[in-house]
């Protein structure tokens, strides 16, 4: 994921999501991973942070 760059430099984020399984014969997920809708959404590229600064940044230099 991309983040808002930091003292001048580009931030990339590496989060390690972990894969839980479920061993019950009466579930039907089977399998879940760790989910953060506050950092970014379900196969997000952006951080919600970086595309909120992307918009402001449209916004900007549409003034």
């Amino acid at each position: 994921m991309i983040d808002v760059h930091c003292f001048g430099r580009p931030v990339r984020l590496v989060w390690r999501k972990r894969t839980w399984r479920c061993a019950e014969d009466a579930c039907t997920g089977k399998a879940f991973t760790e989910q953060h809708a506050d950092l970014a959404p379900p196969r997000a590229l952006l951080t919600t942070r970086a595309a909120w600064w992307a918009v402001w940044q449209l916004r900007r230099e549409q003034a």
